[in-house]
């Protein structure tokens, strides 16, 4: 979090990761019914086109895949992607089948082996461009390491660097929250409230892991427990129906008996008034008959309740199992977009620019770039990135509703401690700060130049105003690029994917 300058060198290669990641090109499948398909045409004829569906998770990564044949009836046209295209897609589709053999084949790379951290055991995983001390898991350890590397190759791909190749980034992961404060004060004195921060003076990460083991225990705990829950629904229904066969089964049975008990002692016997009492054996027979109709009329209502109940019961519980998992995923996706921001400034400090004791990139640039870098993704070693953030789009969505967004000149010329935490009263000012710099930066993506950007920097390197040079760099006076930055904000909308 130091203050930084791009060098010249490194000033050419900031600025091509600055164009906003388009998604591959892909084949469009419009039907009759007005609907489109999105995806891969694998094979057609006269008669069908099979498709493979592909679905896309917010950040622009492939999630799913499915293969269905239309009817050429049903196709109105197709719009269909390029060869290159092609090819990259049908790369990217088989990739993503066989992802889990290829995961697992990269965490065996991992070196990790044992170590003691400061009388606490721990681990040591050895990446490409990562040394993980980790006071967590061996495996989550082991993990971690590898979604920095990938990231951490990818940036290098991107921005085309080649300097540093042999250096490694130190992290230290460590298990919970009550280890992550104790090093704070430790190295501070003090703690703040951010949830990881890079040491830009040492080089090293420092971050704990949000899914906190006992609340991970917890959610699981309350996981099985509605498990069973639906199992002692699902187990209700079944006895009901049960004694609802079994019953109506005893009393025809019984009923039967009763008849044939009856009929064989009547034929048995004299034959005076044996039609009659025959007659009245037939209808005894049919009104327990009716009885028992009615009996199984009321087994049936109260069987339909139970099950009403049990699929309440049931649908409650399936939501609250969906709920706590939702919660595992949300923490550790929050997670790894916290150590991909945290990495962004790592790969800026060690690959595109280095410290300068005069003058630096302003803070809101820093922040800027590492908020819109966290939420890319890597597919086949390509960054996908330009999704918007939603925590911050949603925030900076209810800031202009209520009147506290802030005039950009704030944002630009803010310093650098309006960024950090050290107070949850603090938490709202850093917040905005933070957002209206991952929107500057976002609204860049397609309005400005490697070499606006690039005089952008060189400019304050030689120290000219802050706010001249910005308003040189986006070729308008500030007023216009904070109402254009403002509507863009406003037009963009949460990604949940396709």
């Amino acid at each position: 979090m130091g203050k930084l300058v791009i060098l010249s060198a490194a000033l050419v290669l900031l600025t091509p990761a600055l164009t906003l990641g388009e998604e591959p090109e892909v084949d469009v499948v419009w039907l009759q019914n007005g609907n489109r398909l999105v995806g891969i045409v694998l094979s057609e004829d006269a008669r069908s086109v099979v498709f493979q569906q592909l679905s896309t998770g917010r950040k622009g990564q492939t999630v799913a895949a499915a293969t269905l044949t239309i009817p050429r009836a049903d196709v109105l046209r197709i719009e269909r992607m390029s060869p290159e295209a092609r090819k990259k897609v049908m790369e990217r589709s088989a990739a993503f089948g066989d992802r889990d053999e290829r995961l697992a084949a990269d965490l065996k790379r991992i070196q990790v082996k044992p170590v003691d951290l400061d009388g606490r055991q721990g681990w040591l995983a050895i990446g490409r461009h990562f040394e993980v001390n980790s006071t967590c898991a061996e495996e989550f350890a082991r993990e971690v390491t590898h979604y920095l590397d990938e990231v951490f190759t990818a940036y290098r791909e991107c921005f085309d660097i080649q300097r540093n190749a042999d250096r490694k980034i130190k992290v230290v992961l460590l298990a919970n929250e009550h280890e992550y404060a104790a090093l704070q004060m430790t190295l501070f004195g003090r703690k703040f409230e951010n949830v990881a921060f890079y040491h830009s003076r040492d080089n090293y990460i420092v971050a704990y892991n949000m899914v906190q083991k006992e609340e991970m225990e917890q959610i699981r705990k309350a996981i099985i427990e509605r498990e069973a829950e639906i199992k002692e629904e699902r187990s209700k229904v079944r006895k009901a129906e049960i004694h609802l066969k079994r019953t109506v089964k005893e009393v025809r049975s019984k009923i039967d008996q009763e008849v044939s008990k009856a009929r064989r002692a009547i034929k048995a016997g004299s034959r005076k008034y044996r039609a009659e009492r025959l007659r009245k054996v037939e209808e005894w027979k049919k009104d327990a008959l009716k009885k028992l109709n009615a009996r199984k009329d009321e087994l049936k209502a109260d069987l339909k309740a139970i099950r009403i109940s049990a699929n309440e019961a049931i649908d409650g519980n399936r939501q609250a199992i969906r709920d706590n998992v939702a919660v595992c995923r949300a923490r550790n996706r929050s997670m790894y977009e916290m150590l991909f921001h945290e990495g962004f400034h790592a790969f800026a400090s060690n690959y595109l620019w280095q410290k300068n004791g005069q003058s630096g990139v302003p803070r809101w640039l820093d922040e800027g770039l590492a908020s819109y870098y966290e939420m890319s993704a890597v597919e086949l070693g390509d960054l996908i990135h330009g999704a918007p953030h939603p925590g911050f789009l949603t925030f900076l969505k209810a800031s202009i509703k209520s009147g506290k967004y802030l005039p950009i000149e704030k944002i630009i010329e803010a310093n650098p401690f309006r960024f950090f935490i050290q107070h949850r009263s603090q938490a709202e000012r850093a917040t905005q700060h933070y957002a209206q710099s991952w929107a500057i930066v976002h609204y860049m993506t397609d309005h400005v130049s490697r070499k606006s950007l690039e005089t952008y920097v060189a400019d304050l390197i030689a120290g000219k105003d802050n706010r001249l040079a910005f308003e040189r760099m986006m070729g308008e006076p500030i007023e216009k690029v904070s109402a254009a930055v403002k509507a863009h904000i406003e037009k963009l909308e949460v990604t949940t994917g396709r």
